[in-house]
């Protein structure tokens, strides 16, 4: 039960910061994602007791923060990578709220990470009605937003398109072209590099120069520009080209199975593509070089890439085109009115076709 306050309660901010023992959910999916790494610099705006930024010193990146009561004469610092972790929810004043926000986003460089509580239960007894948010017992206030709620505040007030990432945290990029590699990567599928199967002496000599070559084709499915692989003129002068250091590469392993990849990788490209027709589709100028070089070898150009995306969204609607693809998938548990899959092996799961 929430009761109404009879006046304007004194609220203690500095309360709602939580002692952590571990690194917090935004930051360790920011680490996870690859968004945030030792060669990035990071800033926790509103840290708190500093537990994210005394546990990410320790592991060696570069990092600092400020808090108005527990850190008020820390400088507030540019970053690569801000945080602005479970802050917004806790400020009663509408008016502050909206100044944190754009005071972190002022600060950042690259990618902001902005997080929130957000309504998934029933509001508990003790809880006080305030403002748009309520009073808890500890004298601190909680605005529970609902999670497209969250989406609109932080778009509105950035003029951005956030990305969700979980649930109440989402990232904004100051790229917009780093964004959509970021989100055409959310959609890459989970695929291992072929094993080698024949010894072959001419390979084993350059397998360590070619290791490069095979990790880039195992992530794009493709073949690298030359601006794409840093070896690329030590391959050349070698091997003689690309072409001819992967003809290599197939002949001791399975080409079957980096067939496999090339399919894959230009299925995760589509799905991602199908995706945007519900947001905005993005200019092809306006992607990362490499999206639009895994367009130009999957597709040959960006509209025939659309088209294709776009008949693969009306395949959504094709019952017998799902249940077919249901009865070929080698993943998950079939029966006769469904396809069961954990989510665990979601990612493994071919497009339609």
């Amino acid at each position: 039960m929430v009761a109404q306050v009879p006046e304007a309660p004194e609220i203690e901010r500095h309360r709602a910061a939580i002692t952590r023992t571990n690194i917090s959910k935004p930051v360790r999916l920011a680490i996870e994602s690859s968004i945030l790494n030792q060669s990035t610099t990071f800033f926790d705006y509103g840290c708190g007791h500093g537990g994210d930024i005394k546990r990410l010193a320790k592991q060696g990146y570069n990092c600092s923060g400020w808090d108005p009561y527990y850190r008020p004469d820390n400088p507030l610092t540019s970053a690569d990578i801000v945080n602005l972790g479970y802050i917004i929810n806790v400020i009663e004043k509408p008016d502050e709220r909206r100044e944190a926000l754009l005071k972190a986003w002022e600060l950042t460089q690259k990618v902001l990470i902005v997080s929130s509580l957000v309504l998934i239960e029933e509001a508990r007894s003790g809880q006080i009605a305030y403002g748009d948010g309520i009073v808890t017992r500890r004298k601190t206030f909680q605005k529970y937003y609902e999670q497209e709620e969250l989406k609109a505040y932080i778009d509105q007030v950035l003029d951005i398109d956030a990305i969700p990432v979980a649930l109440g945290i989402y990232f904004v990029f100051r790229d917009a072209a780093a964004a959509e590699n970021f989100r055409a990567s959310r959609f890459r599928s989970n695929t291992s590099t072929p094993r080698i199967r024949l010894s072959l002496k001419r390979f084993e000599d350059y397998q360590e120069m070619l290791a490069p070559l095979m990790a880039f084709y195992t992530e794009r499915g493709r073949l690298p520009t030359p601006t794409e692989l840093p070896n690329i003129t030590e391959l050349q002068e070698e091997l003689g080209s690309l072409r001819r250091a992967f003809r290599l590469i197939l002949k001791a392993t399975n080409q079957a199975e980096w067939d496999l990849i090339t399919d894959k990788r230009r299925q995760d490209l589509l799905v991602y593509l199908a995706l945007t027709q519900f947001g905005h589709r993005p200019r092809f100028g306006h992607l990362d070089s490499s999206l639009q070089n895994d367009i130009r070898a999957f597709f040959g150009t960006y509209k025939q890439a659309c088209a294709a995306a776009d008949l693969m969204l009306l395949s959504v609607g094709d019952n017998q085109l799902i249940a077919s693809c249901c009865r070929q998938s080698d993943i998950g548990k079939l029966l006769p009115n469904a396809l069961y899959v954990h989510v665990s092996a979601s990612e493994a799961i071919h497009g339609l076709r």
